[in-house]
């Protein structure tokens, strides 16, 4: 599977354990299979003067208020049973019968708060509430929402050891690639760790 996050976010996850801000190597929110984003990471985020379609045109990451400006960040990982029994096709009752109430995704994260209910901008881009991203670059791609089967759990999924977090920056430059590994450590505590891929 694959999340694409801001570069900001990828820097803040990949700090060393036990670091002070540093995000837990986790994933909620949208996500893709890798399959279906195939050739976009390593794209700039906006459409060069090559014509070549941007992240922004495959990925609709361009929203209002959004925080992908100055790079971003790809995780590449495996599903997991729970994460795999989380993914639901984010659609709309108005998909089915034409209606105009929707399944809004109430708990996709932003860099500020980490969590912005989507149900304060009804209806909101990028969300189309077909099961598709709103890509402009004539390309279908299917989009998952992670939703746990506990209401009331959390809304957020540990990553998989072999994880691994690609770094780019607007233009679609490789900054790093890293892996996460999970190990305990010698006073019988987990921890975990992203490794440089060289």
């Amino acid at each position: 599977m694959r999340k694409f996050i801001p570069l900001e976010g990828a820097n803040k996850m990949t700090q060393p354990f036990g670091s002070a801000g540093r995000w837990n190597p986790q994933v909620r929110g949208f996500v893709t299979k890798a399959d279906d984003t195939a050739g976009v990471p390593g794209r700039p985020l906006n459409r060069g003067s090559n014509s070549v379609p941007g992240v922004n045109d495959a990925m609709a990451l361009d929203y209002q208020d959004s925080p992908f400006s100055g790079g971003y960040a790809v995780i590449d990982f495996d599903a997991t049973v729970e994460i795999a029994g989380a993914a639901r096709v984010p659609k709309s009752a108005s998909f089915y019968d034409g209606g105009n109430d929707r399944y809004i995704p109430d708990d996709e994260p932003t860099l500020a708060s980490m969590i912005v209910p989507f149900k304060e901008k009804p209806n909101a881009y990028p969300y189309t509430g077909n099961g598709f991203l709103a890509s402009r670059d004539g390309t279908l791609r299917p989009e998952f929402h992670l939703q746990p089967d506990n209401p009331n759990g959390s809304n957020a999924f540990d990553l998989p050891a072999g994880a691994v977090i690609s770094k780019y920056d607007a233009n679609g430059n490789l900054l790093e690639r890293r892996r996460l590994t999970r190990g305990i450590d010698n006073d019988g505590e987990a921890f975990d760790e992203w490794v440089v891929i060289p």
